[in-house]
């Protein structure tokens, strides 16, 4: 993608708000385009949910990731930083706890002995996961209900023992909305043909965030930290943002890379924010403890957990994939918990989640933490997983909410992929093709565009 194919003279300035990976990847398209841009963030470090934090035992991530080969859009972006090199492919597993006993759930011979079903309802899953999900048309399922979904693939007690508590743990009591487009696609996402393997940034998000920065200024991004804006309003021409200190600033447009409910703050009742104020979603947060131990916790990557009488849905243990030397010889272990940000997790002191969570670890590992618990951290994010309902991908918010200057660019888009970073690239690459479209077309009025020629110039 070349950067000189539109008129210097004519290139936009776009203020792209919020610097997580949604506004970072919009910029870097924006600018590789030759479009100027201003990155603007209101915390001290660029990367949001990818955010790292100086532990003890070295620099961590915040909240667990990693990336799977069928991550297109992710790759892609690895590819032009040139950091393919790193990406170091291993097996992976999950393991399953039901009322406190552990299984695996990796192969055929691992389903044929999961005790928590029935010997029929074990069949029943593997033809479910086998057949039932090859059967399904995935253009149907958005208009009903994930539970109804489940039930007819997987038969009712599987749905009752498995899939019910999973649900609840991810979304509340909202999960009878859940729309079977979301967790099909989540079923299939990790589904290429091969065994299952992920892989972790040696360094984490941070080697990402820090390649994509420092590609950022090179290519003349201005990057504003520590920036506060209070108000986004669309003028003539162009769009206004006014800072929190009173200064106001004039852009040809400007990009939302945020949940919905700041940038509702932002445009307040304006016709945007009415537009916007139509497509308002609930999202679920998390609540996330992470421990550093000698001692690895498992073989598993992902654990899920379900009642187990433990206040967490599931277990990650990053260095499955990631290397312990990184962190001065410890195992990292996440454990979460998802809950809107209204939850009283939000407002609890970290020791007392940390030291409630150590606990019921304990519970279902009796040996864990014996050669001793390095550090533990606690880590909330209030604006994480859309919370869909049936019928949604016809009311996904729209691109631009004011013609020509003011676009989204946010999780709340990406229906029915799943939320992660691969799908916010892919999001972000999507709104700067059309923002290069508009660009190009404002720079070129008279030229004909034949509907084949919509698209990256």
């Amino acid at each position: 993608m070349d950067n000189h194919e539109l008129p210097s003279e004519e290139l936009r300035r776009v203020a792209v708000l919020g610097g997580g990976i949604s506004g970072m990847a919009t910029a870097f398209g924006l600018a590789r385009a030759g479009i100027a841009v201003t990155l603007i963030e209101s915390e001290a470090s660029l990367g949001g949910l990818g955010l790292s934090y100086e532990s003890p035992v070295g620099r961590i991530d915040r909240f667990y990731h990693c990336i799977l080969p069928t991550d297109r859009h992710l790759l892609g972006l690895l590819e032009q930083l040139d950091l393919m090199d790193q990406v170091d492919w291993k097996r992976s597993g999950m393991g399953f706890f039901h009322r406190k006993r552990r299984y695996s759930l990796n192969t055929p011979w691992d389903l044929l002995r999961f005790g928590a079903l029935p010997f029929a309802d074990r069949l029943r899953m593997g033809w479910g996961t086998l057949v039932g999900l090859r059967q399904s048309r995935p253009e149907a399922l958005d208009d009903i209900t994930a539970e109804c979904w489940l039930r007819k693939v997987f038969g009712d007690r599987c749905f009752e023992v498995v899939w019910r508590a999973l649900l609840q743990a991810k979304f509340g009591d909202a999960y009878q909305e859940i729309p079977a487009l979301w967790i099909w696609s989540r079923l299939t996402r990790e589904k290429d043909g091969g065994p299952e393997v992920k892989a972790m940034l040696p360094g984490g998000l941070k080697t990402l965030i820090n390649r994509l920065e420092g590609e950022l200024v090179r290519l003349g991004v201005e990057i504003e930290k520590k920036a506060h804006v209070s108000a986004v309003e669309a003028v003539e021409p162009g769009v206004q943002l006014t800072e929190s200190g009173g200064r106001v600033r004039r852009f040809d447009a400007a990009v939302l890379a945020m949940a919905t409910r700041p940038a509702l703050k932002l445009l307040g009742d304006s016709e945007a924010g009415r537009t916007l104020s139509r497509f308002e979603l609930p999202y679920q947060g998390v609540v996330n403890a992470v421990y550093a131990t000698r001692e690895p916790l498992d073989r598993f990557y992902w654990t899920a957990v379900v009642d187990s009488g433990v206040g967490f849905q599931g277990i990650v243990e990053t260095t499955q994939l990631a290397d312990p030397k990184d962190f001065g010889g410890h195992h990292l272990v996440y454990v979460m918990n998802y809950v809107p940000a209204e939850h009283p997790l939000f407002a609890q002191e970290d020791s007392e989640i940390s030291e409630r969570y150590l606990t019921e670890l304990k519970s279902l590992y009796p040996g864990f933490g014996e050669s001793g618990v390095g550090w533990s951290g606690v880590f909330r994010a209030p604006y994480v997983e859309p919370v869909y309902s049936v019928g949604y991908f016809g009311r996904r918010p729209p691109e631009v909410l004011a013609t020509d200057s003011i676009y989204l660019c946010n999780t709340s888009q990406i229906y029915p992929d799943i939320t992660s970073w691969n799908s916010c690239v892919g999001r972000a690459e999507q709104l700067v093709k059309r923002i290069r479209s508009e660009v190009r077309a404002a720079c070129f009025p008279g030229e004909l565009m034949q509907p084949a020629q919509q698209r990256l110039v």
